[in-house]
């Protein structure tokens, strides 16, 4: 499926969405969403066939129970079955800020949003100036061979910067605070940049011991 809205006026107030663990999803990045949990596949299904097929990916707070108000809405493409549950095929779509929860018949969350703060998300990509493929490629395997992620980023060397930066971004095991600030990056400028310097940070950090009682 195909979907094109660029317009504030086009976006519903109104969206269901997923409470989420050390997980966040980015605009534009298209990701396979693996559901065991029947309630889940309920509701992909429902906005699968509903318009405008968007659901509402939002991150819990490291430090309790809370949700961060501001998550990021996925358009659904296509769910099909799979021999551990259904997947679904899912596509970063914009950011957005939670108003209030609402409460009602439907048997999941429901929130009410705004969409405008993050309007940017809905134009084309301002390019990262002076991005170097090839060296962030090779510093991101560097990161990786510590043991912060995927280990292969090779085979997605013809994909676009953006892809590129937010896929790293997804996969590395930074906390839920980092990649939720990742997150809020307003630009995918400022996404890179933030990037790099978690990267930085992370492997200066000194290597801590497992004790075992």
């Amino acid at each position: 499926m195909g979907f094109v809205m660029v317009s504030l006026a086009d976006l519903p107030e109104l969206i269901p969405f997923l409470r989420v663990e050390d997980f966040v999803l980015y605009p534009n990045l298209k990701m396979t969403v693996n559901i065991s949990d029947p309630a889940v596949q309920g509701m992909m299904e429902t906005v699968c066939n509903t318009e405008p097929h968007l659901v509402g990916f939002l991150q819990y707070e490291e430090t309790d129970d809370h949700l961060y108000d501001i998550g990021c809405a996925a358009q659904i493409e296509e769910i099909r079955e799979h021999e551990t549950g259904h997947l679904a095929d899912v596509k970063g779509f914009s950011r957005f800020r939670v108003l209030e929860m609402v409460s009602g018949f439907q048997p999941f969350a429901r929130a009410r949003v705004k969409w405008d703060e993050f309007e940017i998300d809905l134009k084309a990509t301002e390019p990262v100036k002076d991005f170097d493929k090839r060296q962030f490629i090779e510093r991101s395997l560097r990161h990786f061979e510590r043991g912060n992620g995927v280990t292969d980023l090779r085979e997605y060397g013809q994909s676009g910067e953006e892809f590129l930066i937010n896929y790293v971004a997804l996969c590395c095991q930074f906390s839920s605070a980092e990649k939720q600030a990742l997150l809020e990056s307003k630009t995918l400028f400022e996404r890179h940049a933030a990037l790099l310097a978690l990267m930085d940070m992370q492997e200066r950090a000194p290597i801590q011991s497992t004790r075992f009682q």
